[in-house]
This record gives structure tokens, C-alpha cells and sequence, in this order.
């Protein structure tokens, strides 16, 4: 494709249609030409249908990854606020042994209660 045609941009994508029937796939004569004028600039030719195979492919890893992105973001929300739950626990929990030793409980009496 002359650069004169897509002036500074270098475009993305260009769809080819064979001169004799418009909409139909190229030969094997013009697949081979394009091809060869393809040769060494890393742009490459495919099918309709595999590049709509790539396209899902793309997007299938995508929503993958965005999956796994909200999934780990929930779980260390849920984390915190275990661990927020545990704290508030403990520090709940230290005043009521604390009256249990006031109260006169033994060592062995407070750490049942704990575990109970």
C-alpha cells in the first residue's frame, strides 16, 4: 500500500477484496503476490474468519484478566476485614477476661472460656 494513500499514520488494518468478485477471498495467485509484497514488514494476511478467531481469542484473555483482576480485588477486601473483625475481637475479648480475673476466675477458668 503507497504511504502517499494513508499519509503519516501507518494503518492498522486493510481489508482486500479480489478485483473479479467483490467480497469474495483472494486466489492463490494474489494471496501469493500479497504475500510477497508483505515479506519482511511484519504485517501478515489472513482470513476473514481467522481474524475474527483472533479477535474472540483477545477478547476471551481480556475478560479472563478482568476476572482475575475483580476476583483478587474482593478477596483482599475480604481479608481486611476479617482481620478487622479478629481486632475488634481481641480487644472485646481482653476486657471481658479481664473481669473474669476480677471476678475471681482462674488461669485455667479464662483460657476454657477462650476456647470455648
Amino acid at each position: 500500500m503507497s504511504g502517499s494513500l494513508t499519509g503519516a499514520v501507518m494503518p492498522g488494518q486493510v481489508y482486500l477484496d479480489s478485483a473479479a468478485s467483490m467480497g469474495r477471498p483472494l486466489d492463490e495467485e494474489q494471496t501469493a503476490a500479497v504475500n510477497q509484497a508483505l515479506a519482511g514488514s511484519g504485517a501478515r494476511l489472513l482470513t476473514h474468519g481467522a481474524y475474527l478467531e483472533a479477535q474472540r481469542v483477545h477478547a476471551a484473555k481480556q475478560t479472563n484478566n478482568a476476572a482475575v483482576i475483580i476476583l483478587g480485588i474482593a478477596l483482599a477486601y475480604a481479608l481486611i476485614a476479617v482481620a478487622n473483625t479478629l481486632i475488634m475481637a481481641v480487644a472485646g475479648g481482653r476486657r471481658e477476661f479481664a473481669l473474669l480475673g476480677l471476678a475471681g476466675a482462674m488461669r485455667g477458668q479464662i483460657v476454657k472460656v477462650a476456647a470455648a
